[in-house]
């Protein structure tokens, strides 16, 4: 009995992986470029907002008063903390969406898991953040992904 269920649940599987038509997000190149441009613009702005009021409110009358050069270097490291903080799913995301929209169906139905791999990831990002939700991934990509038989593996 636990030998038929473990075929019926393989043939699912196989259906699922095999048959179900494929998820194609409607996103382009362009789209993705001008998401990066306005996360650039967005960041840019709050990190040059952010430096104006560090250099008005550490300078003074006195000469031991920051520079512009220290406080552009503040600002990138600002600028770059932002990045990594608001604009790495997006960014994340938007490429796991390329790949779904332009990957060949053939390279697509490779997986042999539910959900598929590039489902699992954008979940995963969701989930767990870039850093825990990319170690996921990879896991995903190398270890589960592989073998013979279907298997169901849930962010």
């Amino acid at each position: 009995m636990d030998n038929l269920l473990k075929k019926k649940e393989q043939e699912e599987l196989w259906e699922y992986c095999n048959r179900r038509p494929l998820y194609r997000p409607p996103i382009t190149f362009l789209s993705v470029i001008e998401k990066l441009i306005l996360t650039e613009f967005v960041i840019g702005g709050i990190s040059a907002c952010g430096s104006l009021l560090f250099y008005f409110f550490t300078t003074d009358n006195t000469n031991t008063d920051l520079g512009i050069a220290d406080t552009l270097i503040y600002q990138h490291l600002f600028y770059w903390f932002l990045v990594l903080v608001l604009g790495r799913k997006k960014i994340c995301i938007s490429a796991i969406e390329l790949y779904q929209h332009y990957a060949p169906e053939s390279t697509r139905r490779k997986c042999i898991c539910k959900p598929t791999c590039s489902e699992y990831a954008i979940a995963s990002i969701q989930k767990y953040d870039v850093i825990k939700g990319g170690l996921k991934i990879i896991r995903r990509l190398f270890v589960t992904c592989r073998g013979i038989e279907y298997k169901i593996d849930n962010p």
